[in-house]
C-alpha cells in the first residue's frame, strides 16, 4: 500500500523565454584537472514532449548546448516535476502507471493543481487589489492548462499569462507520473496611463490614484531595498512582468486514503553565465536551514570547502575588480563608495593587487592549498556574519571582499559555507592529533551512499547529472533538495539561482524567515514586528537553548589618527537568514525566548514558538512560510529592471559583468561591460553600469532583451 507520495525536486526554477522549443537538458561539468576553468556545458539526453497529446514521445540524444532557437528568441527553461511513493519500506520511489496498477486506480486518478502568484505591486502599495493570481482549478487530465494571472485592478477582460503546466500522460516507455512547468515569454505589461507606449506587450492595469501605476514610494510598510521598479521622477511606470512563483499540489485517493504532496515553482531571468556558479545560493540557505549553520569535522570534506571557493572563483571571473575596489574614484554603486558615506573613501584592497587577471591567480592557489591540506590560514581571512557592518580597513578586506550582502553590508557567505571551510583547511591538523600514530586518517561521515560513492559535493553531482538515484530514503532531504528531476536542465536548480544579494534573481528568500514564528510576523530586513501594514514593535534579543542570538552588529571604522583603536559608530541589523540560522534549523515548536518591545511600551519578556521552515520531514518549504507570489515579490518590476536598476555588480555568476576579458598590452585585463552596446570591432573598454551612453538602455531591455542580452560561455559572447 502507498502510505505517502512526495513531488520532487521540491522546488523547480523555470526560465524565461518565448521560443516555442523549450531548452534541452544539459550538464555543467567540472575538470578535476583543471578544478578553476571554466565548467563544461554537455549536452544531456532530452525528454521530448508532444504538446498536443501530453506525451512523451521520445529521449532524444544529447546534442549541443543552444540557448537560443534559429530566430534569435530565448529558449525557455521548462522543468518537469516528478511523484514519487513510500509503500511501507522507508524508500522513495517514482509513482508508475504499474505501482498504481498494484493499487486498483488508473493515472486519472491523480489530481493536480497549481496555484501562481506575481504580488510586487502588492508588496508596495499594500493594495489586495493589485495581486496577480492564477489557479488552474484541480485537473486530471492531459491537456495544457494555462496560468492565466488576473487581478482586481485590471482592465475588464486582461490577463497576464505566467505560462502554462500539463500533466504528461504515462506510456509504457514514460510510465512515470510528472508534470511539466512552462514559463512565460518575458514581456512587460503596462497600464492605462501610457496607452501607447511601445515598451509594453499588452495595457492591462486600470489607472487610478493611490494605485501601482501612480505609485511614489510612500508604501505603509518599508521595503528594503525599496525604488527597484520602473519609474520615472520618482513615480511608478505601471510596469508589470509575467514572472511568478507558487504550490503545485497533487492528490490520490488509493486503499481508501487520499495522499497529498506539493512542491514549489518559480520563473526567473535566463542564466546568462551558465558555466558559472553564484558564490551563494539558494541551495546553500537551505541546506544550512536543514543542518544547521555547523558541520562536523569529520564531515568537513576538502571537495565541499573547494566547491564554494570555485564558485567564489567563478563570480570574481566575471567582475571589474579593479572598478569595485575603487581603483576609479569614487562611485556609489560599489561597496567602496558605499562605505565612504560612514567612513572615509579609501579603496578596499591595495589598489595594484585587484586586478581580475591577479585574482585569478590568488584563486588558483587557494585552492591548491586546499588540496594539499596547507591552509589553516584561509579559513581566518573569511568574513564572519557578525562582521559584516566592520569597516576598518581589515575589516573590509574579509573574504569574499567587494561584495554587497542582503542587509546592504558587506557580504558574508552562509555560516555554515564558513565552518565547512575552516573545518576542511585544518582537516590535516585534526587528523593528525586524531592518528598520532599514522596510518589511514578515519572516514569523513557520508551523508548518503551515492554521496560517498561519487566523492563529490551533491550540489556538484546534481549539476553534473551524476546523481540520478532510482530510488531515495524517505527521510533523506539533502539529496531531495539536490533531486534533479530526468530531462530538466541545470539551470532548474537551486545550486544555479543566486541568494543574499540584495535580494537575488530567482527568489528572495528573506520573505521565508520572517513567518518564521507562530506569534509574529518580521520583516523582511531585520527582526522587526509587523502587521501585515506597518512596522509595530521589535526584538531586543533572542535567546535560544541558553545561548544568545546576535541580531545586530557594531558598525566600525578606522581611528581618526594611524594607530588609534576603531571608532564604533553605531550598530547595523544583521540579515536574517545568518543571524537566525540556528533558530532556522530548529523542529517547529521549539520556544525561542524574546525581550520584545511593541510600539511605546515597555520592554517584555515572551517566549516565541518556531513555525518549522520545511513541511514535516520533507525539503518543501512549508506552505504557511510563503503564500504563491511571496518568495519573489521582493524582486525588481518588471525583472528587466534589475539589469539597469541594481548595478551592484555582486551577482556576475547569474548577471555578468566584466566579459570578454585578455590581458591588455600591460598585461593588465582589458574587456567589455556586458551591458554595453557592441560589436566585434568595440573596443576592450569598462564602462561602469553608471554610465550615461554606451550601455543598453533599459528601454532596449524592456522591448528587447532577447536580443541584447547575452549568453557567456568561457567568459565570452557566446550564444
Amino acid at each position: 500500500m502507498i502510505r505517502e507520495i512526495r513531488i520532487l525536486p521540491p522546488l523547480a526554477i523555470a526560465r524565461l523565454g518565448s521560443s516555442p522549443a523549450p531548452m534541452e537538458n544539459y550538464n555543467v561539468v567540472v575538470d578535476p584537472r583543471q578544478p578553476l576553468a571554466f565548467r563544461a556545458l554537455q549536452g544531456a539526453p532530452t525528454l521530448v514532449v508532444d504538446r498536443a497529446t501530453g506525451t512523451i514521445t521520445a529521449q532524444a540524444a544529447a546534442n549541443p548546448v543552444r540557448f537560443k532557437d534559429g530566430n534569435g528568441r530565448v529558449k525557455p527553461v521548462a522543468p518537469f516535476l516528478e511523484v514519487w511513493c513510500e509503500r511501507g519500506d522507508g524508500v522513495l520511489r517514482p509513482l508508475t502507471t504499474a505501482i498504481l496498477a498494484e493499487e486498483g486506480v488508473a493515472a486519472a486518478n491523480v489530481r493536480w493543481q497549481v496555484r501562481v502568484s506575481n504580488i510586487k505591486a502588492f508588496r508596495r502599495t499594500r493594495l489586495d487589489a493589485d495581486r496577480i493570481n492564477a489557479d488552474t482549478n484541480v485537473f486530471s487530465d492531459h491537456a495544457v492548462h494555462p496560468l492565466t494571472g488576473t487581478c482586481t485592478n485590471f482592465v475588464q477582460g486582461k490577463t497576464i499569462p505566467f505560462g502554462d503546466v500539463q500533466y504528461l500522460r504515462p506510456t509504457n516507455a514514460f510510465p512515470e507520473i510528472r508534470l511539466r512547468f512552462t514559463p512565460a515569454a518575458g514581456f512587460v505589461f503596462g497600464s492605462t496611463r501610457q496607452q501607447n507606449d511601445p515598451n509594453v506587450r499588452d495595457v492591462v492595469y486600470r489607472d487610478g490614484a493611490n494605485r501601482w501605476s501612480r505609485y511614489s514610494g510612500n508604501s505603509p510598510m518599508p521595503t528594503v531595498p525599496g525604488g527597484i521598479f520602473a519609474q520615472e521622477n520618482g513615480v511608478s511606470r505601471g510596469y508589470l512582468d509575467d514572472t511568478c512563483d507558487g504550490i503545485v499540489d497533487v492528490e490520490l485517493t488509493a486503499g481508501g486514503n487520499t495522499l497529498r504532496a506539493f512542491a514549489r515553482i518559480t520563473s526567473g531571468p535566463p542564466d546568462y553565465a551558465p558555466d558559472s556558479m553564484p558564490v551563494r545560493t539558494v541551495a546553500d540557505e537551505l541546506e544550512q536551514a536543514l543542518l544547521g549553520p555547523s558541520i562536523e569535522p569529520a564531515a568537513a570534506s576538502v571537495e565541499e570547502a573547494e566547491e564554494i571557493v570555485r564558485r567564489a572563483f567563478e563570480t570574481v571571473r566575471l567582475q571589474n575588480t579593479a572598478f569595485l575596489n575603487g581603483n576609479m574614484g569614487p562611485n556609489t554603486n560599489t561597496m567602496a563608495g558605499f562605505d565612504a558615506g560612514v567612513r572615509p573613501f579609501a579603496p578596499i584592497m591595495a589598489p595594484a593587487l585587484v586586478d581580475n587577471l591577479a585574482l585569478r591567480s590568488l584563486h588558483q592557489s587557494i585552492v591548491t592549498a586546499l588540496r594539499s591540506e596547507t591552509a589553516p590560514w584561509f579559513g581566518e581571512v573569511l568574513r564572519d556574519y557578525t562582521g559584516a557592518a566592520d569597516l576598518t580597513d581589515e575589516g573590509r578586506r574579509k573574504m569574499p571582499a567587494m561584495m554587497r550582502g542582503a542587509d546592504g553590508n558587506h557580504l558574508a557567505l552562509t555560516r555554515r559555507q564558513v565552518d565547512t571551510i575552516r573545518k576542511a583547511s585544518t582537516r590535516g591538523l585534526h587528523l593528525t592529533q586524531a592518528n598520532p600514530a599514522g596510518g589511514e586518517p578515519p572516514p569523513a561521515t557520508p551523508l548518503n551512499v551515492t554521496a560517498r560513492a561519487a566523492g563529490k559535493p551533491l550540489a556538484v553531482q546534481a549539476l553534473e547529472g551524476t546523481f540520478q538515484p532510482k530510488e531515495l530514503d524517505r527521510d533523506a532531504r539533502l539529496e531531495q533538495l539536490h533531486y534533479r528531476a530526468a530531462g530538466n536542465p541545470a539551470g532548474t536548480l537551486a545550486t544555479t539561482a543566486i541568494s543574499n544579494c540584495f535580494p537575488g534573481l530567482e527568489f528572495d528568500f528573506r520573505n521565508a524567515w520572517k513567518k518564521l514564528f507562530v506569534e509574529v510576523e518580521l520583516h523582511e530586513f531585520g527582526p522587526f514586528i509587523i502587521d501585515g501594514r506597518e512596522i509595530v514593535g521589535s526584538i531586543g534579543s533572542m535567546e535560544l537553548n541558553g545561548q544568545q542570538i546576535a541580531l545586530t552588529a557594531e558598525q566600525r571604522i578606522p581611528g581618526a589618527n594611524p594607530g588609534d583603536p576603531p571608532e564604533v559608530t553605531g550598530s547595523e541589523v544583521l540579515e536574517l537568514s545568518n543571524a537566525l540560522a540556528l533558530v532556522i534549523s530548529s523542529p517547529a515548536g521549539t520556544k525561542v525566548r524574546c525581550v520584545i518591545t511593541m510600539n511605546d511600551q515597555a520592554p517584555v519578556q515572551r517566549d516565541l514558538t518556531v513555525r518549522g521552515l520545511f513541511a514535516g520531514q520533507t525539503s518543501v518549504i512549508a506552505r504557511e512560510l510563503a503564500l504563491p507570489g511571496e518568495l519573489t515579490q521582493g524582486l525588481c518590476s518588471p525583472w528587466q529592471n534589475d539589469y539597469r536598476e541594481c548595478g551592484c555588480y555582486y551577482w556576475a555568476a547569474s548577471r555578468p559583468d566584466y566579459v570578454n576579458v585578455e590581458p591588455g598590452a600591460d598585461g593588465v585585463s582589458v574587456g567589455h561591460n556586458w551591458l554595453a552596446v557592441r560589436d566585434a570591432n568595440t573596443p576592450k573598454t569598462y564602462l561602469p553600469d553608471s554610465s550615461a551612453t554606451g550601455l543598453v538602455t533599459y528601454e532596449q531591455l524592456f522591448r528587447e532583451w532577447e536580443r541584447v542580452l547575452r549568453f557567456q560561455v568561457g567568459g565570452s559572447d557566446s550564444e
